[in-house]
């Protein structure tokens, strides 16, 4: 039997999933797994959009500081606004809530510092994951249209 990628060469193995015969060199790809490497292209695309929508997921995400800073600013705005149109000034004692929040924000500084910083360090770890992905797998898609190619 003859290894679908490379047919000059003998087979040693056959792919556990897709039943095609590998070759020394095409089972060593995938460290003997017994995954052929058109499989394993398939595993390496399913991974990286896995890690694309972690990713996204990451950076979109919104720290308490964010959100109490928002909260802070929104409301001294209303209350402002409010005590000016009415033109009821103990409106103005609504900035206490403004307060609240920006004291609240003050607060949560350290915490969001911790997560940021543990957030920007998950996130390179993916983006250099889904890096070596992309990479493998574009080298996978040139040796399986060459036919016999080197992996």
């Amino acid at each position: 039997m003859r290894c679908f990628m490379h047919p000059y060469q003998e087979a040693i193995s056959v792919c556990k999933r897709c039943g095609k015969a590998m070759c020394a060199d095409c089972s060593s790809y995938s460290g003997h797994s017994g995954i052929c490497p058109q499989c394993k292209r398939l595993d390496y695309i399913k991974e990286r959009e896995e890690l694309q929508i972690e990713y996204s997921r990451l950076a979109s995400a919104k720290t308490p500081f964010n959100t109490a800073i928002v909260w802070a600013i929104l409301s001294a705005v209303a209350a402002v606004a409010l005590a000016l149109v009415t033109k009821l000034m103990f409106l103005f004692a609504l900035l206490i809530f403004s307060a609240y929040f920006a004291i609240k924000a003050i607060i949560y500084k350290n915490k969001t510092n911790k997560i940021n910083r543990d957030r920007f360090q998950q996130m390179r770890t993916i983006k250099a994951r889904i890096e070596f992905l992309t990479g493998e797998i574009d080298k996978l898609e040139g040796a399986l249209l060459k036919g016999d190619g080197t992996i």
